[in-house]
């Protein structure tokens, strides 16, 4: 998150979060100037939270000019949840692969992501590589019998 000087800030995924979230605490270490207030409707209740301007910049050196953020109750001192107005401007997937989830976000977006048709795709390679490696096998235990008869 930057002002004039950057701060690091844990960055919290949310795909509940129609927006992005900061904590009082982050806010004030930025000096954020306030722009106005807005109405946050949360599960459990309804409340009129401070609105920001930040510019957030990720890991792979992806960056979001001028993203407002309202100020979240209940955050981490040093917490931003990242909602919806950031995950749809791209890729955003979760895997879990041999027990570890991982999570991977890509912007642009650069292809239609379905794991219905890659699931389909991948057990119909299955298939075809058994079906080649059984017809191996039978050729192979052909030409022994072959050799053993001569």
């Amino acid at each position: 998150i930057d002002n004039e000087n950057g701060i690091k800030a844990t960055g919290v995924w949310d795909t509940g979060s129609e927006g992005c979230l900061i904590s009082q605490t982050l806010a004030q270490k930025l000096g954020l100037v306030l722009i106005s207030y807005k109405i946050i409707v949360g599960v459990v209740d309804t409340k009129r939270a401070p609105e920001y301007l930040v510019n957030l910049f990720f890991p792979n050196e992806d960056k979001y000019e001028f993203v407002s953020v309202l100020e979240g109750a209940n955050l981490a001192e040093d917490e931003l949840i990242i909602g919806m107005n950031i995950i749809n401007k791209g890729d955003f997937s979760i895997t879990n692969v041999n027990g570890k989830t991982s999570l991977s976000f890509r912007r642009p977006s650069l292809q239609r992501i379905n794991y219905e048709q890659e699931q389909k795709r991948a057990i119909a390679e299955e298939s075809t590589i058994s079906r080649r490696q059984n017809k191996a096998t039978r050729n192979t235990q052909k030409n022994r019998k072959r050799k053993r008869g001569r």
